[in-house]
């Protein structure tokens, strides 16, 4: 569901497409929370764009956030590296969710 427009005036690795990704994740999925990621994990570059290169981005209510990563490893190395951080990021903030100042289900700072 990303506007084609995203993908040709940012290209498909980018933050702009990670968050689109992302919150087309919520919306398909009927979720609270979409994950999206898009890089390359190698062994080379693709259409310019360095192997290791990855946006990580996470939507939700009243969130959004992305990452860049700029990684070092073989192709396997790289993508369970990128699983294990998105999972991480969508722990810690679930973790965070009734800390104040913020109250997640109202969207209201206190």
């Amino acid at each position: 569901g990303v506007d084609p427009t995203a993908i040709d005036e940012y290209s498909v690795v980018s933050e702009q497409v990670a968050l689109a990704m992302a919150e087309g994740t919520r919306r398909v999925c009927q979720a609270n929370w979409g994950i999206a990621v898009t890089g390359v994990a190698g062994p080379g570059p693709s259409a310019g764009v360095p192997a290791g290169t990855v946006w990580v981005a996470i939507v939700g209510p009243h969130h959004s956030s992305s990452t860049l990563l700029n990684l070092h490893g073989d192709r396997t190395e790289i993508r369970q590296f990128v699983v294990d951080f998105a999972i991480k990021e969508l722990c810690e903030l679930l973790a965070r969710r009734n800390e104040p100042p913020y109250d997640w289900d109202s969207g209201k700072v206190e």
